[in-house]
């Protein structure tokens, strides 16, 4: 059964890894179609940041032997949630593609705080919740922007 907990893990932490590359792509893609050298500098820093979470994850799958989580929690975590988009994010408006990034960060966001709750090892719920709480900040970042292009409409 711990076998099958940790394995579940992996399969989890790979998930992420696959999101945190997408997200990073999708922020550089962002700031280079962005006209507004703020938000072009803000996609950017975030890019990096998604990068970092992806070495992170990286070491912990490559790292040392981990203990195994608490299966009952693991078990309730689902990655069906993570947003898809409708459409190529390339041929998105930059409110369709803020829309799109709040609604990975917030998925994000509760993944990592799950997968915290799951942990046993101290480093490791660490590790989950310093992620969770960066991807909270990109996502108070991007309705920030959102209201205030919403804002400039009315």
């Amino acid at each position: 059964m711990a076998n099958d907990a940790s394995e579940r893990l992996k399969k989890i932490v790979r998930f992420a890894m696959d999101n945190e590359r997408l997200s990073a792509e999708l922020y550089k893609g962002l700031a280079q179609s962005n006209s507004k050298p703020a938000l072009a500098r803000m996609c950017m820093k975030f890019a990096r940041e998604e990068e970092e979470h992806l070495f992170k994850l990286e070491s912990l799958i490559e790292g040392p032997h981990l203990t195994p989580p608490d299966a009952d929690i693991l078990g309730r975590i689902t990655v069906a949630d993570c947003p898809v988009p409708d459409e190529d994010p390339r041929s998105m408006d930059s409110e369709g593609l803020l829309r799109f990034a709040l609604a990975k960060e917030s998925a994000a966001q509760r993944l990592y705080s799950d997968l915290a709750e799951a942990s046993r090892e101290t480093w490791v719920k660490e590790l989950f919740l310093l992620l969770a709480e960066q991807e909270g900040v990109h996502r108070m970042r991007f309705e920030a922007e959102l209201e205030r292009i919403g804002c400039m409409r009315q």
